[in-house]
């Protein structure tokens, strides 16, 4: 089934995304893959192309809610193709149990105008 959930950026651009509800012992991880034909989520068996950085927030929304920042940096994202990737979340709580979320598309495009 097709993702539904997308954000784009242009190739070069660093990329963050907000996660809210971080527990106290969570720890969570993020990785990049090109995306399955039709927008889906791609094989388990399929390496990924980038790891995002992660980092504790206790403001994620602006409103205090605790969470997590994940982070493509500029020079991960301009070593990637233009294209269609996947990526979700893989959440390991302080007992040891694992939570995965949704899956969101992430679009890198080229600049049209380039520097």
């Amino acid at each position: 089934m097709p993702l539904t959930t997308f954000a784009t950026i242009q190739r070069g651009e660093t990329f963050q995304y907000t996660l809210s509800g971080r527990q106290v012992g969570d720890t969570i991880t993020a990785r990049l893959k090109p995306a399955a034909s039709g927008l889906g989520v791609p094989e388990s068996t399929v390496a990924h192309v980038a790891t995002f950085t992660t980092a504790t927030s206790d403001d994620v929304d602006g409103l205090g809610t605790d969470g997590w920042i994940l982070t493509l940096d500029a020079t991960s994202s301009a070593a990637l193709a233009v294209g269609n990737y996947v990526f979700d979340e893989r959440i390991v709580n302080a007992a040891g149990q694992i939570e995965n979320t949704e899956a969101t598309i992430l679009r890198i495009v080229e600049r049209v105008t380039a520097p």
